[in-house]
């Protein structure tokens, strides 16, 4: 597969948008002004497709949007990254980061967004049917949207499937346990995530590899799993590679988004035919350079280069 041959597309059901407000010292019941503020379209596919265009490599991203807040996405203008989104009544929800700059604490708020329709869902199928073609690459990413059925990852899959697409699922829950039954290529729940899909703790790397392999054994080609500073575990059926990057000098920026820029280094290490180790290197990197951006997915070429050079691969 070569990056002139194939695309890679990122379908976003329940967009947000992240508003952080930057504080000294917050304390509840206290009156303070914000140092900063920031506010960007986001949602865990739209930050996947940043940080793709962050690799220098094109994306299209499709998802739902609130029509009260298509402004911002209307304005939605990055280099590199194509949108089509489907504008629905309400609004799309606001992850709201509250950042002590002398703690360097986060607080998240999250309020709720819109609804779909039976129609709207049709909307959003028949607009990744247009644009979709063999050998792209499918990234469903994030949560269902209000009154959305449980099994639209699903269907969205069976699709591609259909057009010979490769499939990656990142999503939690019962979306994720639906999405499952169409066999994507590759899911990646974070830690926390798949001991829910798994129904009990995973306290070691054999535990976690194990549990991947029961998944594995029901067609999924490949298990990766988030970690936070422990790294990244990317699990198939012959293969266990641990990653992690040693950044504990670094004085990091935000952790939001993180696990969405791994998934941008998986599907763009796909794209352009990278070997396991290879692969596995460029994904963990681009989740460690997106702690040091205040933009979920935008991160510099120099940064990532720093931390590429600090993944540490184990072989299992």
């Amino acid at each position: 597969m070569t990056a002139s041959a194939a695309k890679i597309i990122t379908v976003t059901a329940n967009t947000a948008i992240d508003y952080v407000i930057e504080v000294n010292q917050l304390s509840l019941g206290d009156n303070v002004v914000a140092e900063n503020t920031r506010k960007f379209a986001a949602g865990k596919g739209i930050n996947v497709a940043k940080a793709i265009a962050s690799l220098c490599c094109p994306a299209h991203i499709l998802g739902f949007v609130g029509m009260k807040s298509q402004n911002l996405f209307q304005e939605f203008n990055y280099s590199k990254i194509t949108a089509d989104f489907c504008f629905v009544a309400g609004e799309t929800r606001t992850n709201i980061t509250l950042f002590d700059s002398f703690k360097k604490q986060e607080t998240h708020i999250r309020t709720a967004g819109f609804s779909v329709t039976r129609s709207d869902c049709q909307n959003l199928f028949d607009k990744l049917s247009a644009c979709i073609k063999q050998n792209d690459i499918v990234v469903f990413s994030g949560s269902l949207p209000n009154h959305a059925p449980l099994n639209l990852y699903r269907q969205l899959i069976y699709l591609c499937q259909q057009k010979k697409a490769i499939t990656f699922l990142d999503s939690s829950g019962e979306s994720l346990q639906a999405g499952l039954k169409a066999k994507p290529y590759l899911i990646k729940p974070n830690l926390t995530e798949f001991e829910s899909l798994m129904g009990r703790s995973l306290t070691t790397e054999a535990a976690i590899v194990a549990a991947a392999h029961e998944i594995i054994a029901t067609g999924i080609q490949c298990v990766v799993v988030s970690r936070a500073e422990q790294g990244a575990l990317f699990i198939t059926e012959d293969l266990v590679f641990s990653a992690v990057v040693d950044i504990k000098d670094e004085e990091v920026v935000s952790s939001v988004g993180c696990g969405d820029a791994l998934v941008a280094g998986l599907a763009v290490a796909k794209l352009r035919d990278y070997n396991t180790e290879q692969s596995l290197k460029l994904a963990v990197a681009c989740g460690a350079a997106n702690l040091f951006s205040p933009e979920p997915g935008v991160f510099q070429a120099d940064k990532l280069a720093q931390m590429i050079a600090k993944v540490r691969i184990r072989v299992l």
